[in-house]
């Protein structure tokens, strides 16, 4: 019941604005914190930290906010309900902004690892040159991956008539105040394009993340476990996995059942529509995690609700 509501291009979008009025106050107070509660002894991570808030803010109101993507399923189309749709922003367009803003929240996450690594472990080593070119491949990567994607978008009289064909189905959600905007009609280079810089993000963070733990057991040996600067830095970073890992596990979890479901020809809209609504609050959901599981930033909100907190500090 709940999941044929959400085919309502109405309800769909009023849930989206709702959920925008909760999630941007904690988006902007998890900044505040990053900016101006972050201890110096966490100073080397601040400016890591906070882009990737930034970039995660961007997405989450994109898809909540200002581009609100109401997609087909399956195929590629779908309506653009949001702020940028209502001022006449094109659909390509918060398209391309949706894509690339995804891959920038995956390169912050893999900065956060890799500025670990580089401080404690690679600061004398080669890495403190490679690590530039290094990012910049990835951001001029992230930038222009989805371009072929755009080029090929297909005159949309022609693929409007194409999709309803494929999928007569379709023609229930079109309507004259927000007609079905194709992206293709079926080229298979765009699923290999976006595996492709998936796997590439997803590869860095665990290589780096992978290599900074092990380093640190190497560490912690070597100490026999004494070293209480080597132990912060490995609570830090136990937290850390917890922040990027569970809000990803979230995504996950939906993306596979409406996967499943596709491939076994059962097309649930709702489910689409579901599946965007968990993903709008991703960015939320990691800014909570960090006040919760960060200390410094724990502290700062339990002292604001004039609770105390007798955990040792950073």
């Amino acid at each position: 019941m709940f999941l044929a509501v959400l085919v309502s291009t109405t309800v769909y979008s009023n849930i989206l604005f709702t959920i925008t009025a909760f999630t941007l106050p904690i988006h902007l107070f998890g900044g505040y914190c990053i900016l101006f509660k972050t201890p110096n002894a966490m100073k080397s991570v601040k400016w890591t930290l906070f882009n990737l808030q930034f970039w995660s803010m961007c997405l989450d109101l994109l898809i909540s906010f200002f581009g609100q993507p109401f997609l087909y399923t399956p195929g590629y189309a779908g309506v653009s309900l949001g702020v940028l749709d209502k001022i006449g922003v094109p659909t390509w367009i918060t398209i391309y902004l949706g894509m690339t803003l995804f891959v920038f929240v995956g390169i912050a996450t893999v900065s956060i690892f890799e500025n670990r690594y580089y401080l404690i472990f690679a600061k004398h080593t080669w890495w403190r040159f490679g690590r530039y070119p290094f990012f910049l491949l990835n951001y001029i990567y992230a930038l222009t991956y989805y371009i072929p994607t755009i080029r090929a978008i297909p005159n949309q009289e022609i693929g409007r008539k194409e999709i309803f064909k494929l999928y007569p189905h379709f023609l229930e959600l079109d309507s004259p105040e927000h007609p079905a905007f194709v992206v293709t009609l079926g080229d298979p280079l765009i699923v290999y394009r976006q595996l492709m810089v998936t796997a590439l993000v997803v590869i860095e963070m665990l290589v780096f993340a992978g290599i900074l733990n092990a380093s640190m057991s190497v560490e912690m040996r070597k100490t026999s476990g004494s070293d209480r600067t080597m132990k912060l830095q490995k609570d830090f970073l136990r937290a850390l996995k917890l922040q990027v890992l569970i809000p990803i596990v979230i995504i996950i979890i939906p993306s596979i059942i409406i996967s499943i479901l596709d491939l076994n020809n059962i097309h649930i809209q709702g489910a689409s529509c579901l599946m965007c609504i968990i993903f709008s609050a991703h960015g939320a959901t990691s800014s909570l995690l960090m006040l919760y599981l960060q200390k410094p930033y724990k502290k700062f909100c339990l002292k604001i609700l004039h609770l105390s907190y007798n955990t040792e500090n950073y």
